[in-house]
């Protein structure tokens, strides 16, 4: 599977940006502004993880994916896609860490 690292620096505190991963709140759309309301489905919220399906209308269609979302590790968040239009493998996954500078 291929492997995609970024690498950028900003100054906003790592739980700041961290939580801007896991929120699910109506701020999401927002942050993530390719991100619809419509297509945002909080399917289960836990303590240190969600189900969570998202959509982006492109074109005459809607991309979208359904993650298993994990902060359990400290300075990480982790969504691993569960179901998806848009990916051809089942698995594929992003993660998000933050670490101050």
């Amino acid at each position: 599977m291929t492997t995609i690292r970024i690498t950028t620096d900003c100054a906003l505190p790592p739980t700041r940006v961290l939580y801007a991963a896991h929120d699910f709140g109506p701020q999401r759309i927002q942050v993530w502004p390719a991100v619809r309301a419509e297509h945002l489905s909080v399917h289960h919220l836990g303590g240190t993880t969600a189900d969570v399906t998202e959509g982006t209308p492109v074109g005459i269609g809607i991309n979208w994916e359904r993650c298993h979302y994990d902060r359990s590790q400290s300075g990480r968040v982790k969504a691993t896609v569960t179901d998806s239009n848009v990916y051809a493998h089942p698995g594929s996954s992003w993660q998000l860490t933050a670490t101050p500078s």
